[in-house]
């Protein structure tokens, strides 16, 4: 037996291909049929949609993100207690206690002493709202699609258009205490997995760092800057003495060498701050070569005028 019939024997075990007797018509792509007047829900659809709303709670997870746990219908209380327990969540609410719990949630940041007794809530606003009862709390939904808050709920083949739309990850399921278990242990194993591999990467970057010498720790690269050639480079301390005898040798002058802090040490850009240099120091030579041809002329110029002045005078004489 494969994983997948493994799964799709599990969501069947917990009753999730069942819906209600009212089917709308959007909902009909999640569903394989009717029998008796009862919509068949299609379990491989339900287990993509799962995925989904699993991979995406891990991705927030990673981010430390805050998650708002809904739940109106008291037959689920003690499955989402347990669950908000073992994961550590940030925010919880088993009772939707008043309208505009999300829309209203700064408002507790003005008057703070009144907002602690009337226990209005949490002053920030979650990264995502899970919600196990879909068919009881639309208000919740809305809300959280008014300020741009993913949701992931459960619809059943009678949840309307409306509600639907509105919900980001939707994960189409009859919502039995079998499958809400199923769910909710579901999302505490994705919690925990990602959390060990939060710690793991954090233990293994504070082990796997080298302690750094004092040499080390002081910069690798250093400015220089050319006068004559009105450019700016990069070098490497090592390579410094080299690079002033090349200046030297192409008559640029060094003005200023100033450290840098908080360089990358990366030889890519070793190679290419070599390959600026290089191009510059090439630029520079054609200039002075220019140059030089330039002072020559002026001089075998100068040279003719004054044998021409020499031969006037002696014309003259």
């Amino acid at each position: 037996m494969t994983i997948h019939s493994i799964l799709i024997q599990k969501l069947l075990s917990t009753n999730a291909h069942l819906g209600r007797r009212v089917s709308e018509h959007h909902f009909k792509i999640f569903t394989c049929g009717s029998r008796n007047g009862m919509s068949i829900i299609d379990s491989d659809k339900t287990l993509i949609c799962l995925r989904n709303a699993c991979n995406f709670i891990g991705s927030l997870v990673r981010q430390k993100g805050r998650f708002l746990f809904v739940n109106t219908n008291p037959l689920f209380d003690e499955i989402v207690d347990q669950m908000t327990s073992k994961i550590g969540c940030h925010t919880s609410s088993s009772q939707w206690k008043l309208g505009g719990f999300l829309t209203n949630s700064n408002s507790p940041r003005k008057f703070r002493g009144r907002g602690k007794k009337l226990n209005l809530g949490t002053t920030h606003l979650p990264d995502c709202v899970v919600i196990m009862d879909t068919e009881r709390k639309s208000s919740v939904i809305l809300e959280a699609h008014r300020l741009q808050i993913p949701v992931v709920a459960l619809v059943d083949s009678s949840t309307p258009w409306d509600t639907y739309r509105r919900i980001t990850y939707p994960i189409p399921a009859n919502d039995s205490v079998q499958f809400v278990y199923l769910f909710c242990n579901l999302i505490t194993k994705t919690f925990l997995l990602e959390q060990k591999r939060l710690k793991d990467a954090i233990d293994s970057s504070s082990v796997d760092m080298p302690k750094l010498t004092d040499s080390e720790k002081e910069p690798r690269f250093c400015y220089i800057e050319g006068g004559s050639a009105g450019s700016l480079w990069f070098v490497e301390k090592s390579m410094l003495h080299t690079y002033q005898f090349r200046f030297k040798q192409s008559c640029v002058s060094t003005q200023t060498i100033c450290n840098l802090t908080k360089l990358a040490h990366s030889q890519i850009l070793n190679l290419a701050f070599h390959r600026t240099l290089k191009i510059s120091m090439e630029k520079t030579r054609a200039k002075e070569h220019d140059l030089s041809k330039m002072g020559d002329c002026h001089q075998i110029r100068k040279r003719d005028e004054d044998v021409e002045e020499e031969d006037k005078e002696d014309d003259d004489e």
